[in-house]
């Protein structure tokens, strides 16, 4: 499959910002495909409108700039080519592979900013969770991580990331 008719078919996807809910979802699928059988620690619920200030204040502590850096159109576009090249390369595991390193970078940043935005962060996740931030705070790592990673999957905060990234042009 030709870079060019990867593209036409992804529409307007290999400008990185434009079709990130796609991206998004094939993560979210490919992620969900690695569930553990084990029940969780947590149940989390639906994010909805007031979830956008909490999620506001996350993101001017970490830097809007940093998100962004997550959506690198270049960075994108190379992964895009890299993947395309191969063999059996179809638009959806082209996307499934975007969208993995999409969720892994945005995951990256906030671990980063962890000491900066940690408290909020924990609040957001102990809001979703019915938990307190302290609670969230003294979650094992791995699960942790992994309330992160079914935040970041669920189809409300895809949809919140394609408006953000809007911005991000």
């Amino acid at each position: 499959m030709s870079m060019t008719n990867v593209m036409n078919e992804m529409g307007k996807f290999g400008t990185g910002v434009t079709d990130i809910a796609n991206a998004a979802e094939q993560a979210a699928a490919w992620l969900g495909q690695n569930e553990q059988t084990e029940p969780k620690p947590y149940e989390l619920r639906g994010l909805c409108a007031k979830d956008v200030f909490p999620m506001v204040k996350i993101i001017r502590k970490i830097g809007l700039k940093d998100i962004g850096k997550a959506f690198d159109p270049d960075e994108i576009k190379a992964i895009t080519e890299s993947v395309s090249e191969e063999e059996n390369a179809t638009v959806d595991s082209i996307a499934e592979t975007v969208g993995v390193t999409v969720v892994l970078k945005i995951v990256d940043v906030i671990l980063e900013n962890l000491e900066a935005a940690g408290q909020e962060i924990f609040g957001f996740l102990g809001g979703l969770a019915g938990m307190t931030a302290d609670e969230v705070g003294s979650l094992p790592m791995d699960v942790f991580f992994e309330m992160l990673v079914d935040t970041f999957q669920s189809k409300e905060f895809v949809g919140f990331m394609k408006v953000v990234s809007r911005f991000l042009k």
